[in-house]
């Protein structure tokens, strides 16, 4: 692995070819890793047999919140990151910022690809991407997102089960659990 000069950071073709294997575009995977947008695009129609789309990164944070659904995989995703990033910061003290969140982004999108499997997966690769971000600045609070006090995770008061939501919640009570609620109060 290479470093650059302009901003530290590691260049990793491997690291990259990971990235556009699970589905991340070209623009977003030559910025995570210094990799040059030739090599990239390669990777991107060696593994997809297509060139990467083109268009709008998402960047609304309040997407993670519109539905059930949505909410736990947002959650799910937030944790694996998390966990992931924690094991790499504990076997790599000395590893830049920017590197562990990286490992750890293509790591949490490998298993979370792998276990919601292809039909199952609700967060794209770009969502996902998001949400590291916030995440990421969160831990170093290094950068700003626009509107970055929009979203938190927080457990059901009732069932425990994490959710992303509206950061104004002190505590919450998921559409389930108020559903079984209602539903015990109706008979």
């Amino acid at each position: 692995m290479k470093q650059t000069t302009a901003n530290s950071r590691t260049i990793n073709p491997n690291l990259a070819e990971a990235l556009v294997s699970l589905g991340l575009r070209v623009p977003q995977v030559e910025h995570i890793t210094g990799v040059s947008r030739t090599l990239v695009r390669a990777f991107y129609e060696k593994h997809h047999q297509r060139r990467s789309p083109s268009g709008l990164m998402p960047n609304s944070l309040t997407w993670y919140t519109e539905s059930h659904e949505v909410s736990v995989h947002s959650a799910f995703f937030w944790l694996l990151f998390q966990n992931h990033y924690v094991s790499l910061k504990a076997s790599r003290p000395s590893a830049l910022h920017s590197d562990l969140t990286s490992h750890a982004y293509c790591r949490a999108l490998a298993t979370y690809q792998g276990i919601c499997g292809a039909e199952g997966a609700v967060i794209a690769p770009e969502r996902a991407l998001l949400l590291v971000q916030y995440l990421a600045d969160r831990l170093v609070l290094a950068r700003n997102i626009p509107g970055g006090d929009t979203i938190k995770l927080i457990q059901c008061a009732s069932c425990g089960t994490h959710h992303v939501v509206a950061a104004h919640y002190r505590e919450y009570t998921c559409g389930e659990c108020k559903d079984s609620r209602n539903a015990k109060k109706a008979h």
